[in-house]
């Protein structure tokens, strides 16, 4: 120790420094320092942050699309807030994965289909998050923000308020809601002189309101309807993309917190009414009835298990539920409205203005709808019969291809993710997966750009696009009410091909997108009150009053967008996307009641089988027309009346179609029209469409429909997917019947 002490020497005790002098670098910036002034040191400090924010940015960006140097802190925040449609494309053009960097959040783009695909089935990567400020809005302890097993578990719950018994029960309440609102169009028009007037927000008023009446019934009045109509755009305004994290007086997320906390305080009270009425024996009218009707069945079969009473008379829900008290209930279909509102606001503009151009397919919707109400326009319809409308369905199912409302579904990186081989996403980053991209796949959809329903109504498109139509999504969060939102949307069509007529007078940028949390057809504001959409009364079929014409160019396929103005509302603005329409003089004869007129043939499109499916070479088990069904276990012919053996027969037919005619004893249901991803997303999702665990990849597989073409695209999708022992029965449910099979109802 002391050989230590006497060894150490100052470095100022060196002879050169005893003068007190220091080298000139040193003395140099000790000179600096001392002379700094606050202006030298605040721009000192910003460049060191310029400088770590812009290493930080490399360092996340690695070897993926990019900007290769990042504005200041900031990013592209200024073109965020007025984002265009053709930035988009071309950022999702520019790779499959690309980034951008606003403010502190790294932001990953997902171009692809298999990006996507993967992204929206990796629960253990990712979570939703959609953005910082919606926790504060739709509620910390919301349902959407659970993750894993509570989310499985709570999502379980909420697949009965989907089931097709109850969206029978809900009908009734949204065809009074599109009669009322279809009556009021054409008023609207009147009062205006017959002038185009703008339709795009009333569109958003109907969609509001049907999703009102269908998730709370009467429960809510109609003052609170109305209100809730005006105020939701605050709401989605407050959780655009890019906006401050914050909730700060008077700015769009203050305004959008005031006005959700409106709509929960709404759903709590009608939660409330609703207990007491389902409690006294009340049917069923809307989502809030069925809930909590499962909610009470729930309890009373628990409260009489564990007394050792007698479930005699009792009803056991599907999945025991816990009590959920109002405030939980309301927040639950605040998710619900939270996640339809601008979703069916821009598929119903979008809609009328798609249709509007295109005579040949309004004429058939008009056709078709006839024919199932059995000639009489204001018959109500029945789920069954809202099913069979197969070519109003296409046209529905095209036009989300088409024009989806949701072209991105942010998600948040749980720990690094290794997306490819050559990059891993870091942990905390936002990663945001586009549908748009994988919907117009020109290798999947010919001449994608082109709005034709034939692709999903005779075509190939169902088969062919089962990994592509990701328009709901896929994976543990794919959206719970897609069947709901299309046959809302063919409900919402059919009425008003039969109700209405309106015209569409297009503007110089009405193909334009809007984006606005989704996506509306663009209108200059100079141009209010110029130009519009006529809608007037609906002529039946076989009248000689004239409809849509065709659009300017002659093609009934050129798209011509509705017309869309600017709303101002507490310092607001609503979407520029307005639609404008205008009321005309209804025809003067013709009665308005069932059958048609006297002298005038009743046109009526002829459903056939769905052809040009998708055809390969078919591989494994194949069962042909002139054979009996063939036991895979025993390798014997069965009788023709008895089903296959060890084999999974599955019925591929739409679920109207068997409690029609029966089915195959054994056999279970998995249509392929209305679900054609079945093979292709995950097992538990499966099992929740489904109702029974998804055959494991090394099963049999023996496939039927009516007469073997849905069948056939069905063994296709499962080959796909993985599945290599597959087979199909030729002759399918037609061929069964006629030689005498046994029929499971």
């Amino acid at each position: 120790m002391s050989s230590n002490a006497t060894d150490f020497a100052s470095p100022l005790a060196h002879a050169g420094l005893a003068g007190g002098s220091l080298p000139p670098h040193v003395d140099y910036v000790l000179d600096v320092i001392s002379n700094a002034t606050i202006s030298t040191w605040l721009f000192t400090l910003v460049a060191i942050a310029v400088a770590y924010d812009q290493v930080s940015y490399w360092l996340q960006k690695g070897s993926i699309v990019g900007p290769r140097f990042k504005e200041p802190f900031v990013g592209p925040f200024l073109q965020s807030l007025n984002p265009k449609m053709e930035e988009y494309i071309a950022k999702w053009k520019s790779g499959p994965l690309s980034c951008v960097s606003v403010f502190h959040k790294f932001v990953v783009i997902a171009s692809t289909r298999d990006m996507a695909r993967k992204i929206f089935n990796s629960p253990s990567y990712v979570k939703p998050c959609v953005v910082d400020i919606a926790t504060r809005i739709l509620g910390e302890d919301s349902w959407v923000f659970l993750d894993g097993k509570a989310h499985v578990d709570y999502r379980k719950g909420l697949n009965g308020l989907f089931t097709r018994r109850s969206l029978e029960l809900y009908l009734p309440g949204q065809e009074a809601l599109y009669d009322r609102y279809f009556k009021r169009y054409v008023q609207i028009t009147k009062d205006a002189g017959g002038k185009p007037v703008p339709f795009m927000h009333e569109f958003r008023e109907l969609m509001c309101a049907v999703s009102l009446r269908t998730f709370a019934g009467h429960y809510i009045p109609d003052s609170a309807m109305k209100k809730i109509s005006d105020d939701y755009y605050l709401v989605t305004a407050a959780l655009e993309l890019v906006n401050f994290p914050i909730i700060i007086p008077y700015t769009k997320t203050w305004y959008g917190k005031k006005a959700a906390d409106m709509v929960m305080d709404e759903f709590a009270k009608c939660a409330a009414k609703a207990k007491v009425r389902m409690a006294a024996g009340g049917e069923i009218t809307c989502i809030m009835d069925a809930w909590i009707k499962d909610i009470l069945d729930s309890k009373k079969w628990r409260e009489a298990t564990e007394k050792g009473l007698s479930t005699e008379g009792l009803t056991k829900p599907t999945l025991l539920l816990r009590e959920f008290s109002d405030m939980e209930i309301s927040r639950t279909l605040f998710t619900f409205l939270f996640a339809s509102q601008d979703a069916t606001s821009s598929a119903c503009t979008n809609l009328f203005q798609v249709v509007a151009q295109r005579k040949d397919v309004l004429d058939r919707v008009i056709e078709e709808n006839y024919r199932v109400r059995n000639g009489d326009i204001h018959a109500p319809v029945t789920l069954d019969q809202l099913e069979s409308m197969t070519y109003t369905r296409a046209v529905v199912r095209e036009l989300l291809r088409w024009r989806p409302p949701v072209i991105m579904v942010p998600y948040k990186a749980k720990k690094p993710f290794p997306i490819t081989e050559n990059y891993t996403v870091p942990k905390g980053a936002m990663i945001i997966p586009t549908t748009y991209m994988a919907l117009r796949d020109p290798e999947v959809y010919e001449n994608p750009d082109e709005f034709d329903p034939d692709r999903y109504y005779s075509g190939d498109a169902e088969v062919k696009g089962a990994k592509n139509y990701l328009v709901f999504g896929t994976g543990p969060h794919y959206c719970i009410g897609q069947q709901y939102a299309q046959l809302n949307l063919a409900l919402c069509l059919g009425k008003a091909s039969l109700l209405l007529d309106w015209k569409h007078h297009p503007t110089p940028v009405s193909e334009e997108m809007k984006v606005f949390a989704t996506i509306f057809p663009k209108r200059r504001a100079e141009e209010a009150g110029k130009n519009g959409d006529e809608v007037h009364r609906r002529r039946k079929p076989g009248d000689s009053t004239p409809g849509p014409s065709k659009s300017n160019g002659g093609s009934p396929c050129a798209a011509r967008a509705l017309h869309h103005s600017q709303q101002q509302r507490r310092g607001h603005r609503r979407p520029s996307s307005e639609t404008t329409a205008s009321a005309a003089t209804p025809p003067a004869t013709g009665n308005r009641g069932g059958g048609g007129r006297e002298g005038h043939a009743m046109v009526v499109l002829g459903i056939g089988v769905r052809s040009g499916f998708f055809r390969r070479e078919q591989q494994g088990l194949e069962f042909r027309r002139a054979l009996p069904v063939r036991d895979l276990t025993t390798g014997k012919n069965n009788d023709p009346s008895s089903p296959g053996g060890g084999v999974t027969i599955i019925d591929v037919r739409e679920p109207s179609e068997v409690r029609a005619t029966g089915r195959i004893p054994g056999s279970v249901n998995v249509p392929v029209t209305s679900a054609p991803d079945s093979f292709h997303v995950p097992d538990d999702e499966f099992e929740d469409r489904f109702g029974f665990a998804r055959p494991p990849r090394d099963a049999e597989l023996l496939f039927y429909c009516k007469a073997g073409v849905r069948s056939r695209a069905a063994a296709g999708v499962a080959r796909d997917a993985g599945w290599a022992r597959v087979g199909e029965y030729p002759g399918s449910w037609d061929e069964w019947f006629a030689r005498g099979g046994k029929v499971e109802r």
